[in-house]
């Protein structure tokens, strides 16, 4: 993913909590996901984004599925989801032991 990409990723990441589990959770879902396409339609983008959220969701708590919602209803592409969470959960089982230095 390149630089771009990398900052869409960032900035949906974060718009896409506040308006669903954060300060702004009250936001009327056609704002929301407006909010989110002002800065990326790229349904690759909304879907590396949706499988870090889906990470979060199996790792921490299911609180999170109002963000995997927002995000699904915006056009995240479900592969990328999918290769993403995968991603995440090889690394969480290679680094289980602990990082080692």
């Amino acid at each position: 993913m390149g630089e771009p990409d990398r900052m869409a990723v960032a900035m949906i990441s974060g718009s896409a909590s506040r308006l669903s589990i954060g300060r702004d959770k009250d936001t009327p879902r056609d704002q929301a996901l407006a909010e989110l396409h002002e800065i990326s339609t790229d349904p690759a983008v909304l879907g590396h984004v949706l499988g870090g959220v889906l990470h979060r969701v199996k790792t921490e708590h299911p609180y999170h599925l109002a963000t995997a919602e927002l995000l699904r209803a915006a056009g995240a592409d479900e592969d990328v989801a999918a290769a993403r969470l995968t991603e995440l959960l090889e690394r969480d089982n290679r680094y289980e032991g602990g990082f080692r230095l």
